[in-house]
C-alpha cells in the first residue's frame, strides 16, 4: 500500500529532475495510478472484513460532512446535495468510515445517470427495542443505541434482480464499474458491528440506510482547527489525512467562495487557514484579505506549484509559502510553525 508520505515523495523527487510542469503533469499520473491500486486493495479488504481497524472517536455528522465538501465537484452536475446533519457519535475506523460515505454519495450520483436530481443525506441517532434485520445481512443487530447514516437518490431505482445482487463482489451495472463499491461498504458496516438496508422500486429511487452502534459524545481534543482550501481533490485528501492524523481538526473547501462560507460559519473556531493560490474566481491571496478583514491576526500559509507566480503579492501580504509538491512532515511543520508564531505574538 502506497503512502500519502511516500507517494508525494516520488513526486517531489521527480521534480528535482525534470522541467517543473512536466514533473507535475507526470507525478499526476503517478499519484493517480497508485490511489487507484490502493482503493481497489482496500475496497477488497473492506468487503472481508480483513481490513485493518484503526478505532478512534468521531462525530458522524462531522465525516459525512466533510467528505461531501470534498465530492461536490465530482458528483452529477445535474446533482443537488441536500444535507441534513443532527450530532452523533461512533467509535470506528475514520477512514473506512469516509469510503463508505464517498461510496454511497457516488453510487447516488452515478444512479441519477447526468439528469437533474436530489441526492438527500441525513444523519441522526435511533433506539432500537428490539433486533432489526436486514435482507441484506445474515445476522440481525441487538436492540440499543445507534448513529443513522442515511443516504437517498431521486435517480430511476433498481428491479427485484438487481437489489438481490448490488452487494456481490464485482456485480456491477455501471460500463467500466468494478463492482466492489457497495460491497466495501458491506464489508466495513460489518466490520463496526452495524446494519445496512436498502429501499428501491423502479422509477422510485433508493435509500441506503446504515446503522452503526453510537458512542457517547467525548469532549473535543485538538490542536486547532485549520480550513484548507484548494481546488485539487487529491490534495485536499491528502491534506486532510496528514493534519487530522497530526491531531487536528479540519474544515476543507474546494475554492474561496466556499472557504468564505466556511469561514463565515466557523470563524470563531478555524486557528489558520491553509490556501491554493490559484482557484478560480477567488483565490488564494483574496480569500486571506477578505478573511483578514474580519479577523486581521488570523495566520494564513499558500501553496502553489509555481514557486514565482505573484510573489510581490505574497510578499506584501507576509505569509509563508508552502511549494507543490510536499510530503506530509513539510506540510505539518508548516502548519505547526504557523500555528507557533500566532503563539509567540500572543505571548509577546
Amino acid at each position: 500500500m502506497v503512502t500519502e508520505e511516500r507517494r508525494l515523495g516520488v513526486v517531489r523527487t521527480t521534480q528535482r529532475h525534470e522541467p517543473p510542469r512536466a514533473a507535475v503533469s507526470d507525478a499526476q499520473g503517478i499519484s493517480i495510478a497508485a490511489e487507484r491500486a490502493a482503493d481497489l486493495a482496500r475496497q477488497m479488504l473492506a468487503y472481508s472484513s480483513r481490513g485493518t481497524l484503526v478505532t478512534e472517536h468521531m462525530r458522524l455528522d462531522t465525516v459525512v460532512r466533510e467528505m461531501a465538501v470534498l465530492l461536490r465537484t465530482i458528483v452529477s452536475k445535474g446533482a443537488t446535495l441536500e444535507l441534513d446533519l443532527s450530532p452523533t457519535c461512533v467509535d470506528g475506523d475514520v477512514t473506512h468510515l469516509r469510503q463508505v460515505v464517498m461510496n454511497l454519495i457516488t453510487n447516488a450520483s452515478d444512479a441519477l445517470a447526468g439528469r437533474p436530481g436530489k441526492i438527500q443525506i441525513r444523519t441522526g441517532a435511533e433506539a432500537l427495542a428490539a433486533p432489526r434485520r436486514s435482507a441484506c445481512m445474515a445476522e440481525p443487530i441487538p436492540p440499543g443505541d445507534y448513529a443513522v447514516l442515511e443516504v437517498t437518490d431521486s435517480g430511476q431505482g433498481m428491479s427485484e434482480a438487481v437489489l438481490a445482487r448490488i452487494f456481490d463482489p464485482f456485480f456491477t451495472t455501471k460500463v467500466g464499474g468494478r463492482g466492489l463499491g457497495l460491497a466495501a461498504v458491506l464489508g466495513i458496516v460489518r466490520a463496526h458491528r452495524g446494519l445496512v438496508d436498502v429501499k428501491s422500486h423502479p422509477g422510485e429511487g433508493t435509500t441506503f440506510t446504515l446503522l452503526l452502534p453510537s458512542a457517547e459524545a467525548a469532549p473535543v481534543c485538538s490542536r486547532g482547527t485549520i480550513l484548507v482550501v484548494d481546488d485539487e481533490d487529491a490534495v485536499r485528501r491528502v491534506a486532510l489525512r496528514v493534519l487530522e492524523r497530526a491531531g487536528y481538526r479540519v474544515l476543507v473547501a474546494s475554492d474561496g467562495r466556499e472557504a468564505e462560507r466556511l469561514f463565515r460559519e466557523h470563524g470563531r473556531e478555524v486557528n489558520a487557514i491553509v490556501a491554493d493560490l490559484t482557484m478560480g474566481e477567488v483565490g488564494g491571496i483574496e480569500l486571506i484579505r477578505s478573511v483578514r478583514a474580519v479577523d486581521p491576526t488570523l495566520p494564513a500559509l499558500l501553496m502553489s506549484g509555481y514557486s514565482s507566480e505573484d510573489s510581490t503579492a505574497i510578499s506584501a501580504l507576509g505569509v509563508p509559502f508552502l511549494p507543490k509538491p510536499f510530503t506530509a512532515s513539510m506540510l505539518e511543520a508548516a502548519v505547526r510553525a504557523l500555528l507557533g508564531a500566532r503563539a509567540g505574538s500572543s505571548a509577546a
